[in-house]
């Protein structure tokens, strides 16, 4: 199993209101199986509903959505790392894709000052679902704590099997 995304966090904290989504962008350098998000949450609620969201990036922006985690309620304590998974893994192509939170209340979560327009939200209500496409979004310097789990996969080449004639 191998990880894209950002698996570390500085004391940067942000928070975001209920029925916003919020990713960052991350290059995945080989293809593979996605099989859960795990994202960091400074602090506890009990009744929060968040799901995770892989957006295909166009450039620098999010575009099509190609996964959405199962649900989880209750984000149990504060400062924890929350596994996200898929009801069924997802194949991605090597590229650049937003991970991203998608949540029914305010939440709070660390990450890292990294640099400008790194991360992009937008309000999206959560009772029904995330948008596809992602849609016009906000752009920020901090970068979610949030990282994607997966087996990396091979192309496998067939090849004609050599004949030769000899006379």
């Amino acid at each position: 199993m191998a990880t894209f995304g950002r698996t570390t966090f500085e004391l940067q904290a942000v928070s975001y209101p209920a029925d916003t989504k919020i990713g960052s962008r991350f290059a995945l350098v080989e293809a593979g199986d996605v099989t859960k998000l795990t994202a960091h949450f400074r602090l506890a609620h009990a009744t929060a509903k968040v799901r995770g969201l892989i957006y295909a990036a166009s450039g620098t922006e999010p575009a099509a959505l190609v996964a959405v985690t199962n649900e989880k309620i209750g984000i149990p304590s504060n400062n924890i790392w929350v596994d996200l998974p898929l009801a069924a893994p997802v194949s991605l192509s090597a590229g650049n894709y937003f991970l991203c939170l998608h949540g029914n209340t305010a939440l709070e979560g660390l990450g890292s000052n990294s640099g400008v327009g790194v991360n992009r939200f937008n309000t999206d209500t959560y009772a029904d679902g995330a948008t596809n496409p992602f849609g016009a979004a906000t752009s920020s310097s901090y970068e979610r704590a949030i990282y994607a789990t997966y087996t990396a996969t091979v192309a496998v080449t067939r090849r004609r099997p050599l004949v030769a004639f000899c006379g």
